[in-house]
């Protein structure tokens, strides 16, 4: 009996020398998720909104960041009597420019990450709300909580333990 004991002992050590660094692998896999789909659903026109995805370890971001490739803004375009937004530049085009740009900068973050450690995912420009509640036809609303409500259903099926 004494050999079940130190069995059951040593494998509840090895539990707690691992589940922490397995917690912060789930935790990267979290945000990876969040922010890859942000980056492929935020609408575009300049790229501000898909570059400012932020990915921090300390605090959320406060400021917004330029696009990483700027695109001209679009405009509004009235044909027989029906207003459409019009884009200047190919916006699938600005959505792959600016979010590889944004994941060349938030993957060695993530990365770094360290158990304990939040990981932070913010958007700090003063219009992200208004994409998020439907204001463009890119986007369906509440994109952001779909993005959030993905990295759970993902989280949901990694495992942390043997």
């Amino acid at each position: 009996m004494a050999d079940t004991f130190q069995g059951l002992s040593a494998q509840f050590r090895e539990l707690a020398q691992t589940l922490s660094v397995r917690a912060n692998e789930a935790k990267k896999t979290l945000a990876s998720t969040i922010e890859n789909d942000l980056l492929q659903v935020t609408p575009v026109d300049t790229g501000q909104a898909v570059s400012n995805w932020q990915v921090t370890l300390t605090a959320p971001a406060e400021d917004p960041i330029a696009p990483y490739a700027p695109a001209r803004e679009g405009y509004m375009k009235q044909s027989k009597g029906v207003r459409t937004w019009t884009h200047r530049d190919d916006p699938s085009q600005i959505r792959a420019d600016n979010s590889s740009a944004a994941l060349e900068v938030s993957r060695p973050i993530i990365a770094a990450a360290q158990p304990s450690q939040p990981i932070f995912i913010t958007n700090a420009l003063d219009y992200i709300e208004v994409l998020n509640q439907g204001h463009s036809t890119q986007a369906p609303a509440l994109f952001v909580d779909r993005a959030i409500i993905l990295g759970r259903d993902v989280l949901s099926r990694v495992t942390i333990t043997d």
